[in-house]
């Protein structure tokens, strides 16, 4: 089942999104789709990380620098 919306774009947008859909031989609507899910995506995966180091704090667990995270990863020149 889909849901259909109307929403407007600056013309400038327009014309990339309608130059990339003849590059990709694919319709706008296509890469509006495509766009929409895979930017939902990334918010979903963004706040469930977001609650996670929320947790993360609610259960106390010890902060890491991020030079640690450096270092641990063997980031850092010693």
């Amino acid at each position: 089942m889909s849901v259909a919306y109307t929403v407007r774009i600056p013309e400038e947008d327009d014309e990339i999104l309608s130059l990339l859909a003849k590059q990709m031989e694919r319709n706008k609507a296509y890469l509006i789709r495509k766009a929409i899910t895979n930017y939902i995506r990334e918010l979903k995966e963004d706040q469930e990380d977001l609650n996670d180091a929320l947790k993360a704090l609610q259960d106390n667990k010890p902060n890491i620098s991020w030079e640690e995270v450096q270092r641990d990863c063997g980031l850092l020149d010693d």
